[in-house]
């Protein structure tokens, strides 16, 4: 019989051989995880790397040269075969429940959580990062910022001095966080968006791209527009 196999056909690579040194994995193998596998390669930290993705048509694949090895269910095999330290390279779009999700199997499968720090982004000594947490290419943190666990700072974005950004959030390109911002565990906040100084933005909130945000936004509500205005999510 000939013919192009099935996804579901094709074997999986074995993990990437143990030499001596430990390894990481990246849960998700998307266009995010992508960006995070880029941050990585650029820290030259890790000589070890996997993807675990559930999407069955990667298995087998490589990935810039990185091995999609299973799903987020083989973090079982990760201790056997040497790897020690996992990242979450799931993005979103104003759901951060999956990010929590793999971040608590992560943990669960006995990994520790890697902070991922491009070379290119600008962190103030005084700032603080969690574990687990992707700083991505010309971000900039400032003065007693202080980042949670889990968290996206994507590219380009800037996160302004005592700003206070909670586990599992995620701050969109290019998005402006000024001065003593306080954003909630779980909340989204889009691509370009402006939040002015002070401002609470509440757990699982949703900032839309470009909105401009001058008051605080309620745990759960979205908020889009300019200036922006907070409607309940339904």
């Amino acid at each position: 019989m000939t013919g192009r196999k099935q996804a579901s056909q094709i074997d999986a690579p074995r993990w990437p051989v143990s030499a001596g040194t430990s390894g990481c994995v990246i849960l998700g193998a998307g266009g995010h995880a992508r960006v995070v596998l880029d941050a990585l390669v650029a820290l030259s930290h890790w000589p070890r790397l996997a993807f675990l993705d559930r999407d069955p048509a990667l298995r087998g694949r490589q990935i810039s040269g990185v091995p999609v090895v299973g799903d987020d269910g083989d973090l079982v095999h990760a201790r056997a075969n040497g790897f020690t330290h996992f990242i979450v390279g799931v993005g979103g779009v104003g759901d951060n429940a999956p990010r929590l999700t793999l971040f608590e199997k992560g943990l669960a499968s006995g990994l520790e959580p890697t902070t991922v720090l491009h070379p290119a982004a600008r962190l103030a000594a005084s700032s603080a990062i969690g574990g687990g947490t992707a700083v991505l290419a010309g971000v900039i943190v400032n003065p007693n910022a202080a980042i949670g666990r889990n968290v996206v700072l994507n590219t380009g974005c800037i996160v302004e001095h005592d700003c206070r950004i909670g586990d599992h959030a995620q701050v969109s390109p290019g998005a402006i966080v000024l001065g003593g911002v306080s954003v909630g565990r779980l909340a989204y906040i889009g691509a370009g968006a402006v939040l002015i100084q002070g401002v609470r933005i509440g757990e699982g909130a949703v900032v839309g791209a470009g909105a401009v945000v001058l008051g605080d936004v309620p745990d759960g509500a979205r908020a889009v527009g300019v200036p922006a205005v907070s409607t309940p999510r339904r």
